[in-house]
């Protein structure tokens, strides 16, 4: 009787096969975030079969830009995973919280003892796709890698971007124990303009942006070089006051430590200069929509116009590694793997941070710890930073200013800081027009580094600037107020009447939503060297690895490098760019494209030459000079974003 009960008992139905036109694909890529995108849109644009899948039924991965709702799961999903594999929970899970809708236990979510919501307010649930909240905030240099990939792409058209409207540096008045902002110039003229700097400062000033934009890499002046941490160079080799050199390592260069090297900061100066002016007055653009999460899933999107195989909100099973055909000694290492139920095989894998712990043990992602985290911080408010305005006449013409929607303050670290922090701080602040949030809502996004062995999380690390961002809202006009039933300040104006409304609208309200995660930082690596071609694996670190390594006597100052607001996204479109050369052959293969690229830009300078010269070496046997026929077609080489068309292929 029980085995006949055994048998009738109803049995799992087996998970359903995934239909897919082949098995097999030239590069299978794991993870949709930003630099996997752009991998993926550049391989399929250079003929290679793609698969590209991600474990979240959104695209973006740690670069997502996600609603209220995929916030949550993605919270849930980190905690969960983060616990499942012994990392440090309380440290580096993400900790998600609706300060304006919840009364108690503010304390747990300061000190990572809570556990991720479940369920949306019930004030915010109708808004839920009216946010796009990025995990990375970036900001988008209008000269420099990814604008250039992006025209080249065509993603360009499928985004729309904002110009950063305002910068400003935090000034703290320990004596008051307050701030004020202090706007960063932003041009030449703004320097003239500004009356707080002296004529022999301005002088200096000048000299140092003139050295730095002589000794830009397309000119052939000498570079600056020194061994000094870039504050303390501006402060002893140029002369600038302490006020100068800090708005300019921090305000003009977003220096992100006090030991940031000279070459790096100087790198960035040149990158801002070379962008000022190209799209509106200001140096950086801010993508809509969530700004990196977007540009990953128009890279996803040109991927999967070229031909490219999308599988999202499936899990990995496991990873194989084939042994190589006996038959054919060159034939490339394949790998396989199980998506769901379904083997599918490859000859390049390519694994995202999430997914390094899924390869076979003896090829795990190793890890170059840089001995740095970020701490990373989302909060959304009700009103936006009450900005100091650019001069007294703005306030003659008798109209009420538009509130910012766009705006950058740099902290810088302090010397009195009783943590022993030397990292900058960062807050940029997105509002509606970015559509990154509803109507009257602004999300500040927090970004700083702090060293490993420091043990707060992110919360903990962020509260001090979190407790000056609120205070800076204080006197900012109120345009989106909590429904009566759950706001505290609505409670206090029934209680104690109209007067102390008004003292009410004056603090700083409780946040709407904050978010709090962590990151860990790697050491710059090549992918190249990381990976073995005989393995055909690459690891995909996140974030991307900053800028080159200090030199040998930057290092012995003890200057720093790590990515920051201004340079993730360039940071990003280098490491996609060299794994792809990786792929297609390494440095010959790349030489090949240059060259080829080369001819084509001449031959569309001087059309007339080139054709004159072709008929006059027409027949001419064993030509050395490149020179091409008239009628004869160019070679179909290998590149990245090269512009590479079937015939009748029509990619409108």
């Amino acid at each position: 009787m029980a085995a006949d009960a055994a048998n009738d008992a109803p049995t799992a139905p087996a998970a359903p096969k995934l239909d897919l036109e082949t098995t097999h694909y030239d590069a299978l890529i794991v993870g949709t975030g930003l630099t996997e995108s752009i991998l993926a849109a550049s391989l399929a644009t250079a003929g290679k079969t793609v698969l590209h899948i991600d474990s979240n039924t959104w695209y973006g991965s740690q670069w997502a830009s996600l609603s209220l709702r995929e916030l949550i799961q993605w919270t849930q999903r980190s905690f969960d995973a983060m616990a499942s594999r012994g990392i440090h929970a309380a440290m580096y899970a993400p900790q998600l919280s609706f300060p304006a809708f919840e009364l108690d236990n503010q304390e747990a979510h300061e000190h990572g003892w809570a556990e991720p919501p479940t369920e949306i307010p019930a004030a915010l649930a109708s808004l839920d796709r009216h946010y796009a909240l990025s995990l990375c905030p970036t900001l988008l240099p209008a000269a420099g890698a990814t604008i250039d990939v992006l025209i080249k792409s065509s993603v360009a058209s499928y985004c729309t971007f904002r110009m950063l409207e305002h910068t400003f540096m935090y000034e703290a008045d320990e004596a008051r124990g307050s701030g004020a902002l202090k706007r960063v110039p932003s041009s030449k003229e703004d320097i003239f303009k500004d009356r707080s700097i002296s004529l022999p400062d301005k002088r200096r000033l000048m000299k140092v942006l003139t050295s730095v934009a002589s000794s830009d890499p397309e000119s052939e002046a000498q570079p600056i070089q020194s061994g000094k941490p870039f504050i303390d160079y501006l402060k002893s080799d140029q002369g600038l006051s302490s006020s100068l050199s800090s708005a300019l390592a921090y305000g003009v260069a977003l220096s992100g430590s006090s030991k940031e090297s000279t070459s790096e900061a100087v790198s960035k100066m040149q990158t801002r200069l070379r962008s000022m002016g190209k799209y509106g007055q200001g140096a950086y653009l801010i993508g809509q929509y969530g700004g990196a999460g977007e540009l990953a899933q128009g890279y996803c999107r040109c991927s999967a116009v070229k031909g490219s195989t999308y599988i999202l909100g499936q899990e990995i099973r496991g990873i194989e590694r084939l042994a190589p055909s006996t038959e054919q000694e060159e034939s490339p290492q394949r790998w396989k793997v199980d998506i769901a139920g379904t083997d599918v095989t490859t000859d390049w894998l390519i694994l995202d941070g999430e997914s390094s712990h899924l390869a076979p043990r003896d090829e795990q992602d190793p890890r170059y710890d840089s001995g740095m985290a970020w701490a990373l911080g989302q909060i959304v408010l009700n009103r936006p930073l009450h900005l100091p305005r650019p001069s007294p006449e703005a306030s003659e013409d008798g109209e009420k200013p538009l509130p910012p929607e766009t705006a950058l303050v740099i902290f810088p670290p302090e010397e009195d800081d009783e943590e022993g922090k030397d990292t900058s701080t960062f807050v940029l602040m997105n509002g509606e027009g970015t559509f990154s949030t509803p109507k009257g809502q602004y999300v500040y996004h927090l970004l700083t580094a702090t060293k490993t062995t420091d043990f707060r999380n992110a919360a903990q690390v962020l509260k001090r600037v979190r407790d000056r961002v609120l205070a800076l809202t204080e006197w900012a006009e109120e345009e989106w107020r909590l429904p009566t039933a759950t706001a505290p300040e609505a409670r206090h104006e029934s209680q104690h009447g109209a007067e102390a409304s008004a003292s009410a609208a004056r603090k700083p309200l409780a946040p709407l939503l904050q978010l709090y995660h962590s990151r860990r930082l790697r050491s710059p690596f090549p992918p190249a060297a990381e990976s073995s071609p005989a393995s055909h694996l690459i690891h995909i670190p996140f974030p991307p690895p900053g800028p080159s390594p200090p030199t040998e006597a930057e290092a012995e100052a003890g200057a720093s490098s790590f990515p920051g607001l201004s340079t993730t996204l360039d940071a990003a479109t280098a490491l996609a760019e060299s794994v792809f050369w990786t792929i297609g052959g390494g440095e010959a293969a790349r030489a090949k494209a240059s060259a080829a690229r080369a001819r084509r830009a001449k031959r569309e300078r001087d059309e007339e030459e080139f054709a004159g010269r072709a008929v006059a070496l027409a027949g001419v046997p064993g030509r050395e000079d490149g020179g091409e026929a008239e009628g004869e077609e160019e070679e179909t080489v290998w590149d990245f974003f090269g512009q590479r068309k079937e015939e009748g292929a029509d990619d409108s």
